[in-house]
């Protein structure tokens, strides 16, 4: 005899006795089942009543095979019982039933489901049914089988997460519960964990006590599978079956095409990074022609470093920051909003990439998902307390140096393995303000274009008119569209596009150091970066005819000339800022001004070096600071170390302003950059000092030699001869190297 599903025929002859048996259980209203027969079919003809004989015996074998196989099924699949206690049952419900008629029955329904499931390795076997997760154990009459978990898998799909620097594994799970659907994404250790599903579907989703690693074993074993798939978490350029792609939330721009099949997964206000497809002919030509008009909606000082900051994106990663600063009204957002738009034209002033009033964390983390791109964040003010203002001045030059420095602090994971990744900013951060609050150090790593405006409020750097202008085309899509087809102008000429943008902004580092004097190490290479995304732009430009040759050297000598300009006035700006010229200048200015006293080395006076009673408080009442000892006007001062730095501490603070660095920092500066006389070999680590003779005895003292403030002076003068010099030398342009298309 062979049974498999609800409605197979009965060819046991065993059967035959069963086969006028009522397909109800004896058990279930407690009746004895019937003859098929009645009394009237006695009086049938013969020939007749056969037929209709054997159409009842074949109906009836049906019914109980139905009855039976689905009992059967659910006593093992609802109530987990062993194939032996099912016969049994089976033997109280269908007391006709033969005991071998019995034993086939069970045998042979569940002869499939001895076979159906996953092997674990260890005699178990999952399998998902419309009843959900259940695990087979044991064999032959031991046969069990027990109901895991109330819902279904549907597929699971192993998920890549790629964001350029890690590859972040998930599983995402398509789940069923009776008619309701829903989809979840997890981490590997979230799935082991088995705690997941107690949200899904209104929490009706249950796993068995005590079988949440068979669950996990179950799903990960029985789910079918779907191909391993990768998403991509940031923006910028990705390489796809061997040819480079860069990544906006709506597709991936290549070299010919504009796939909309690949896409960046961003969040939020990210999503905004839209590009659409690549214009060509006169469509192209007129979206150059507009983004060209950015260079005319104010000062060159202010416009050229911002729209050179739009074309550097995508070259690669920036190490500086950009630092518009201005008094309120002066039009810097909404310059930097006109820019922005670039990457996407529905950004404006409330949909940013990120902002000053978010956390620096989320800030890292934000923009690491904005790679190769344009990244404004919007409006550094300080507020609050003193100590708060501190801490958000701390926040913006750590931020600043990590950008420049490509190092953010390091973090544990939740395993407190150190092999987490940092997440920085991989494009080019433009942030706008309304002060310029770093420390020297970190002004040394942006360039910092000025916003001014009149004293009644109207702007003097922007034009507005101009600027509404510009507002209207990027809104329309030119810009971005501009931006389009540059970046599948880069695609084209990847292959090398990355060597040769270092190998331009070396070259054009050397030019900048030559055309501008006196430049700190980091401005000439931050402003030939810069220059290198003017460059390559007009080199885009050029190519496709949007402008002529004669257009583009004119607007790369008048952009040349500005960062070189910016370069100079950003150097003298950082000479004076720097807190070792300015602690010197205000010593000097303050010996000037009578307010510094002095002891004669050779001759006993009131003060002792070193004396703890020594009150400079008292002193400053009377306009007088004691710093130390010098012979006469003419020699170098010998200060004690302490009192050097309180008078150092009073001068800041009249200037409403802290000494930006600590006591051992500020002097060791001092030593390294040559403004103090270098410590002998016997000094202690710390203060750099040097001993001399003071009314017969040694005593350590910072020296100060007269020539470091001649040095001040020279550097004052060298500055103003550096504004009558001549014209800058203009490096040749276009980039040679990037005029073929691989």
């Amino acid at each position: 005899m062979e049974v498999t599903e609800a409605g197979d025929q009965l060819e046991d002859p065993s059967l035959e006795s069963a086969s006028t048996v009522d397909s109800t259980p004896a058990g279930a209203d407690g009746q004895e089942a019937r003859s098929g027969k009645d009394d009237d079919s006695a009086n049938q003809p013969p020939t007749n009543s056969e037929p209709r004989a054997k159409g009842v015996l074949k109906s009836a074998k049906n019914d109980v095979t139905s009855a039976v196989q689905s009992r059967i099924k659910d006593l093992f699949w609802l109530e987990n019982k062993s194939q032996k206690e099912i016969r049994e049952i089976l033997k109280n419900e269908w007391p006709t039933l033969a005991e071998k008629t019995c034993s086939n029955f069970v045998e042979s329904t569940l002869r499939d489901e001895r076979k159906l499931g996953v092997r674990d390795g260890n005699g178990n076997r999952y399998l998902f049914s419309k009843v959900g997760l259940t695990k087979f154990s044991g064999s032959g009459d031991d046969l069990r089988s027990a109901q895991i978990a109330n819902f279904q898998c549907l597929s699971l799909t192993p998920i890549v997460r790629d964001d350029g620097v890690q590859q972040a594994e998930f599983i995402r799970l398509e789940l069923g519960y009776k008619d309701l659907r829903e989809t979840i994404e997890l981490t590997p250790d979230e799935f082991r964990q088995m705690n997941w599903h107690f949200r899904l579907f209104n929490q009706q989703a249950t796993v068995a006590p005590r079988m949440k690693e068979y669950a996990a074993v179950g799903i990960q074993l029985a789910t079918p599978r779907k191909d391993k798939i990768t998403i991509y978490t940031s923006t910028g350029w990705f390489e796809i079956d061997g040819q480079p792609y860069f990544f906006h939330n709506d597709g991936a721009i290549g070299a010919n095409e504009h796939r909309r099949d690949l896409k960046a997964e961003l969040k939020e206000n990210l999503r905004l990074y839209s590009l659409p497809d690549p214009p060509t002919g006169e469509r192209l030509k007129t979206a150059i022609r507009a983004s060209l008009k950015f260079l005319e909606v104010g000062e060159p000082s202010v416009v050229v470093p911002l729209f050179a900051a739009v074309w550097r994106a995508p070259l690669g990663n920036a190490d500086f920051v950009g630092w518009g600063h201005g008094v309120t009204n002066s039009l810097k957002t909404s310059h930097a909003v006109v820019a922005q738009q670039f990457y996407g034209k529905n950004f404006d002033k409330k949909h940013l990439p990120a902002t000053w009033s978010s956390t620096a964390n989320f800030n890292l983390s934000r923009l690491h998902a904005a790679k190769d791109v344009f990244i404004v964040i919007d409006d550094f003010v300080r507020r609050g307390s003193s100590m708060d203002q501190k801490r958000q001045q701390a926040e913006a030059d750590r931020f600043v140096r990590g950008v420049a420095d490509g190092a953010f602090r390091g973090r544990l994971d939740a395993k407190h393995s150190d092999d987490a990744p940092s997440r920085g900013p991989r494009g080019m951060v433009w942030s706008t303000a309304e002060t310029n609050p770093l420390g020297h150090s970190g002004q040394a790593r942006l360039i910092s274009p000025t916003y001014r405006r009149k004293d009644d409020g109207t702007p003097i750097s922007i034009d507005p008119v101009r600027l509404r202008e510009s507002q209207r085309e990027a809104e329309s899509g030119l810009y971005s569209e501009a931006m389009a087809a540059y970046i599948q102008f880069l695609a084209q000429r990847h292959n090398d596009l990355f060597q040769s943008v270092q190998e331009r902004i070396r070259e054009l580092s050397t030019a900048m150091s030559e055309s501008a004097d006196g430049q700190l190490l980091r401005t000439p290479e931050i402003l030939a970066s810069l220059a290198v995304g003017v460059e390559y732009f007009l080199f885009f430009a050029k190519s496709v005819e949007a402008i002529s040759r004669e257009e583009y050297q004119t607007i790369w000598e008048q952009s040349w000339n500005t960062l070189v300009s910016f370069a100079e006035v950003q150097t003298q700006r950082l000479h004076q800022e720097d807190p070792i010229r300015e602690a010197l200048q205000l010593l000097k200015s303050a010996d000037r001004a009578g307010r510094l006293t002095f002891n004669n080395p050779e001759v006993d006076g009131m003060e002792v070096l070193g004396v703890p009673s020594f009150d400079v408080n008292r002193y400053q009442s009377q306009n007088a600071l004691f710093v130390g000892w010098r012979k006469n006007e003419g020699s170098d001062w010998w200060c004690d170390p302490d009192q050097l730095w309180k008078v150092i501490q009073i001068l800041f603070r009249e200037q409403n302003r802290e000494v930006p660095k600590t006591k051992v920092e500020l002097f060791e500066e001092m030593e390294s950059g040559g403004w103090i006389t270098p410590r002998d070999e016997k000094s202690r680590p710390g203060v750099p000092t040097v001993k001399r003779s003071i009314r017969g005895d040694r005593h350590r003292v910072v020296q100060i030699p007269l020539k470091s403030f001649d040095r001040l002076e020279q550097e004052g003068t060298s500055e103003e001869a550096s504004r009558d010099r001549t014209e800058p030398r203009i490096p040749a342009s276009p980039p040679n190297r990037l005029g073929k298309r691989k």
